[in-house]
């Protein structure tokens, strides 16, 4: 008879009795297999759900930043409105009759450039229209709106849009002096861009910008060219100059007058300096002259030399020039 040994302590067991102990091994081993199994299971599903809750506050951390960006946002725009709002106290003006300036600086920059032509300021349907003349004769329009803003509102492109449709315009322009365009915060304008049909521009850059439209006016003109035609084709050479090739020009058109504003302010402020100490020593000078005559007149009088006090200097004050 066949002998089988304990597999666990090696006594000697029956066939039914070693069986018996190797099914209980087998199934031990199961139970081992499957606790590691689970506990496999269960440390996916913690890295699983410590990355959703890392994830989770990623998320909103995510969502705060953004709300407190768009909070800055506003707010940055309210500050600049205040300032704005300040400086035109200060200068005893309003933003009507500052836009009423800009669109008189404008009218009068066109006058001079193209003085063969006729340019109206309206004050409503388009600031400024500038009718192109041929030989004396009826070429063309260009329509230009005229803001003084920190912000480039909808309502802006809506206005300009109606003036170009009221005035039967080839040409639009909005003049602005925005930075962004609303709902715009992290795109900053640059300066020169086709929005809609519509050219906008910063006010650096658009007499160029009108003399190039001008000049392709005349030549729609001189070509005999109809107006359903004129329409297809002056909407491509705005796309044409909204191109990087013409853009780039534009916008080098802009980056320049903007470092010579940046250098002229700067050589005004060392002119000024100079002038201040000139007329520093202008007023030592002329109060060293009238504490000598007036000590001389003592003498002559016969009384003693005494030291006058001096006043205080008058404050220098130089004369405002139109920058027109």
């Amino acid at each position: 008879m066949k002998t089988f040994k304990c597999i666990v302590c090696k006594s000697p067991l029956t066939k039914d009795q070693y069986e018996a102990a190797l099914g209980i091994l087998q199934e031990k081993e199961r139970i081992l297999k499957d606790l590691a199994k689970e506990k496999t299971d269960l440390q996916a599903k913690l890295r699983e759900a410590h990355q959703r809750e890392k994830q989770a506050k990623e998320e909103g951390v995510l969502a705060e930043r953004k709300r407190n960006e768009r909070l800055l946002a506003g707010r940055d725009a309210e500050i600049q409105r205040l300032r704005e709002r300040m400086r035109q106290i200060q200068r005893g003006t309003t933003p009507q009759s500052e836009g009423l300036e800009f669109e008189d600086r404008l009218f009068l920059k066109l006058q001079r450039e193209f003085p063969e032509d006729e340019i109206e300021h309206t004050g409503k349907c388009g600031d400024v229209v500038h009718f192109v003349k041929l030989s004396n004769k009826p070429a063309g329009a260009i329509v230009y709106e005229c803001k003084r803003c920190a912000v480039i509102e909808p309502a802006h492109m809506r206005q300009i849009i109606k003036a170009k449709k009221q005035r039967d315009a080839d040409f639009a322009v909005l003049v602005t002096t925005g930075r962004r365009f609303t709902n715009e915060r992290n795109k900053k304008f640059t300066g020169f861009v086709l929005r809609e049909g519509i050219l906008v521009v910063s006010p650096v850059a658009v007499i160029a910008l009108a003399a190039l439209l001008r000049t392709h006016t005349i030549e729609m003109t001189r070509a005999k060219i109809g107006k359903d035609k004129r329409a297809v084709i002056a909407n491509r050479l705005m796309e044409l100059i909204a191109s990087p090739q013409f853009k780039n020009q534009i916008d080098g058109i802009i980056r320049s007058c903007g470092e010579l504003e940046i250098m002229i302010k700067e050589e005004a402020k060392e002119h000024f300096k100079i002038w201040r100490k000139r007329w520093n020593y202008y007023q030592t000078i002329h109060w060293d002259m009238t504490q000598i005559q007036n000590n001389l007149n003592l003498v002559l009088d016969g009384q003693e030399w005494k030291s006058l006090k001096r006043p205080k200097d008058a404050p220098l004050q130089l004369a405002v020039m139109s920058d027109e």
